[in-house]
């Protein structure tokens, strides 16, 4: 029984991040590039930008050095959107590969790698990517999340339609549907273990 309450409230917590991406975030946004690293304030969560491979992020919870024990972490590309465990043997528990995305890429000027801390209300943009993610938090919304999806044009407010996108937070993980006119449907849930 506590694990059907469980799923009820992460369920609850990704359909605030749907209606989160309906409605637009903010207009502050930080370009992230290869071997950038990201950490929420506030949270469990990090995130990388990977030096190799397709333009991607990836999220943990856990502390700077490791992942928590037992968690799931999340990794968006242009392609696809996963959920694989982030301990342990590794495995991917949810995939989906969606539309292809046309237009260009995010763009920014070239830096070193960086670490970044970055609060609620801020969008981040993988550069050579369409990949923007949002990070929300607020009253009610316990955990705060990070969702990241794909966007045609930089600061567009809502993921383009058949794309998929990935929710994290210290609660849970989720990969999201994106509809039309900023709907969103939930396709794969996992529940984070707690501290």
């Amino acid at each position: 029984m506590p694990r059907t309450r469980s799923a009820v409230a992460l369920a609850a917590v990704v359909a605030s991040a749907i209606a989160v991406a309906a409605a637009g975030a903010s207009t502050k946004l930080v370009s992230v590039e290869p071997g950038d690293a990201i950490t929420i304030a506030g949270t469990d969560i990090h995130c990388v930008v990977p030096l190799s491979g397709a333009p991607a992020i990836v999220c943990e919870i856990g502390s700077n050095t490791a992942p928590r024990a037992h968690s799931y972490a999340t990794a968006t590309t242009d392609q696809s959107a996963l959920i694989f465990a982030a301990t342990g043997r590794p495995m991917v528990v949810a995939t989906r590969s969606g539309a292809k995305v046309s237009g260009p890429p995010q763009r920014a000027p070239h830096h070193r790698p960086a670490h970044y801390t970055v609060g609620a209300a801020l969008r981040i943009a993988v550069v050579g990517s369409h990949i923007e993610c949002a990070t929300q938090s607020g009253a009610g919304r316990r955990p705060p999340i990070l969702e990241c999806g794909l966007y045609g044009a930089p600061g567009q407010p809502r993921w383009l339609p058949g794309t998929y996108a990935t929710t994290i937070s210290d609660a849970g993980v989720g990969i999201l549907l994106a509809g039309r006119n900023g709907t969103a449907s939930t396709v794969a849930v996992r529940s984070q273990p707690q501290p």
